[in-house]
C-alpha cells in the first residue's frame, strides 16, 4: 500500500492519538469524507495506534 510521503495528514493522525490515549483513555476517530482515509488507511492507522 502506497502513502504520500508529503502528505502529514496520517501521521498526524497518528501522533494525535497516541497523545490522547497516553493517559489510558480511548479514542474515536470521526472524519467527514475524506479521499485520503481509505479503508486500508484507516486500518494502517488502527494498527499503529499503540
Amino acid at each position: 500500500m502506497l502513502f504520500p510521503v508529503l502528505n502529514p495528514l496520517l501521521p498526524a493522525i497518528v501522533s494525535t492519538a497516541r497523545y490522547w490515549i497516553a493517559d489510558g483513555r480511548g479514542v474515536r476517530l470521526v472524519h467527514d469524507r475524506q479521499n485520503m482515509l481509505t479503508p486500508e488507511r484507516i486500518a494502517w492507522i488502527m494498527g499503529r495506534r499503540r
